[in-house]
């Protein structure tokens, strides 16, 4: 082979890697921009969106808090009639009329924790899972109440004294207050979020 023609092939071997570059430059800048315009896109999908989801979860958890505080008002009143009913079943006291005792377990079983249920499955359906397990404590706890408000005798049931259990009450409203709080004070966008982070219907529909 001649001088001449091994320069002509490393020339053109050359100019082939340049040519390869520039194209795989080429081929990188564009996905680039392709990622951009579908990053623009996304923000301006999902800006709108989050919003919404932040909208919806603050009317869950402010119809919880409603829920929960008209329950908790409730049940406060119904107290007294409940240690009455008590002091009533202790021996050695003076019995209560049976129309005033009936009287009062009709006030008493006009307090259910209906709405407060529905309440907590509306936060179930927005989340997040932190909010919602702070939720089920404000749940769990009014329905203990309510059974123990329910009973003839609160001190046989081994859930606790109302008293004690409206107390428990109060803090669990606080708690769920604070969870809320704290979630909607977060800026964690949903683009780039974890699952765990997004309200169950939406990762219901992605799955």
């Amino acid at each position: 082979m001649t001088p001449e023609i091994a320069a002509a092939l490393i020339g053109a071997g050359a100019g082939l890697v340049t040519a390869g570059a520039a194209i795989g430059t080429t081929r990188h800048q564009a996905r680039k921009a392709v990622e951009g315009v579908f990053a623009q896109a996304s923000a301006a999908y999902l800006g709108p969106l989050d919003t919404a989801r932040r909208t919806a979860q603050r009317e869950a958890y402010s119809r919880l808090l409603t829920a929960a505080h008209d329950y908790e008002k409730a049940v406060q009143a119904a107290l007294v009639d409940a240690e009455a009913l008590n002091r009533d079943a202790t021996p050695n006291r003076p019995a209560m009329s049976p129309e005033t005792r009936a009287a009062r377990r009709a006030r008493i079983e006009e307090v259910n924790d209906h709405h407060l249920v529905g309440a907590v499955q509306h936060v179930q359906l927005e989340g997040p899972d932190e909010v919602w397990q702070s939720a089920v404590r404000v749940q769990k706890v009014a329905m203990m109440l309510s059974l123990v408000l329910s009973s003839e005798d609160a001190s046989s049931n081994g859930l606790g004294s109302p008293r004690g259990l409206h107390g428990q009450l109060l803090v669990a409203i606080s708690e769920f207050a604070t969870a809320a709080g704290r979630h909607l004070g977060r800026r964690d966008l949903v683009l780039g979020q974890g699952e765990q982070a997004r309200p169950r219907w939406w990762r219901r529909s992605r799955s």
